[in-house]
């Protein structure tokens, strides 16, 4: 009789480690599942910021070809035409501030690639840290 209830509270305790055991093991697999929706998350804003940095170089390409012939344009004029001292300056005024306009287009989207190129390391490293978790 009393080794019978020495076996049944060995096999008390036994389920009550083996239940906490369970319990362990749940909080476990419920965070590595929210670790792979984090991953995922994250996986996905990567996309996101590598599919901006892309449109955001070829706005800049596009930018520097609208510079390019903008003063090209300046060039085949100046060779085409003659006219006063005055008309020049006014068009050669007109086109400094386009090419200005150009540039600070130009410098404000490097500015935002370069943001965007910070935040897609930030966002590897915090990929690269999940993977090694």
């Amino acid at each position: 009789q009393q080794q019978l209830e020495q076996e049944v509270e060995f096999l008390k305790a036994a389920e009550l480690d083996a239940k906490k055991q369970v319990e362990r093991a749940s909080r476990k697999v419920e965070s590595m599942q929210q670790r792979v929706r984090t991953f995922d998350e994250l996986k996905n804003e990567l996309h996101v910021t590598k599919k901006r940095e892309a449109d955001l170089v070829s706005q800049n390409e596009d930018l520097t070809v609208s510079l390019k012939d903008t003063r090209a344009s300046l060039s085949t004029e100046m060779t085409q035409h003659e006219a006063s001292q005055e008309e020049w300056r006014k068009r050669e005024l007109e086109l400094a501030a386009q090419v200005q306009e150009f540039r600070g287009k130009l410098e404000d989207s490097m500015r935002y690639v370069e943001k965007q190129q910070a935040h897609e390391a930030q966002t590897q490293a915090k990929i690269d840290e999940l993977q090694q978790a």
